[in-house]
């Protein structure tokens, strides 16, 4: 147990060396928590979606388009992973 304690504190790899991102994934992961903590220091009166509710049609739906977009960039552009066998499969 102190073995494994000790590597938590001391074998520590950089994150984005550790997760394969790229530059692009990384740059719009980090965009996507900066847009996470804005949202939550906005809705610290009013509740975002009551405030994008109340945004003209254009700006809400930009809103909506920019969101989906950012999710379908971390989509696509994800790491290429192979399919793992089943664990158990010679078991």
């Amino acid at each position: 147990a102190t073995l494994i304690l000790h590597r938590i504190f001391t074998a520590f790899a950089a994150p984005a060396a550790s997760w394969h991102l790229s530059a692009l994934q990384l740059a719009t992961a980090l965009a996507l928590i900066a847009a996470l903590f804005i949202a939550e220091w906005l809705g610290r009166e009013r509740p975002v979606w009551v405030r994008l509710a109340a945004l003209p049609r254009w700006q809400r739906w930009g809103a909506y388009y920019l969101l989906a977009l950012a999710f379908a960039v971390l989509a696509l552009t994800g790491p290429q992973q192979t399919a793992q066998p089943f664990i158990y499969f010679q078991f």
